[in-house]
């Protein structure tokens, strides 16, 4: 839970940003993998396109950084 949380208030405010979005990028296919492997019901399926889109955000994030108001670019 504070992996989520922390990396949650971490990603709003732009501090660490890229690490952040990879830790959270990686979670998140881990938790995906773990708790919605039941493809066979459709409701599982759509939990874990959820955590894979989920995923592309994040990395699209990490790729990008953050933006300009963050504490990242205020910092460097």
């Amino acid at each position: 839970g504070l992996i989520e949380l922390l990396g949650g208030l971490a990603i709003l405010v732009g501090f660490q940003t890229r690490i952040v979005a990879w830790v959270l990028a990686i979670f998140t296919i881990a938790t995906g993998l773990v708790a919605h492997t039941g493809w066979a019901d459709q409701m599982q399926m759509i939990q874990f396109l959820k955590n894979l889109a989920i995923t592309g955000g994040f990395l699209l994030l990490a790729s990008s950084g953050a933006g300009a108001y963050s504490i990242d670019a205020k910092r460097g």
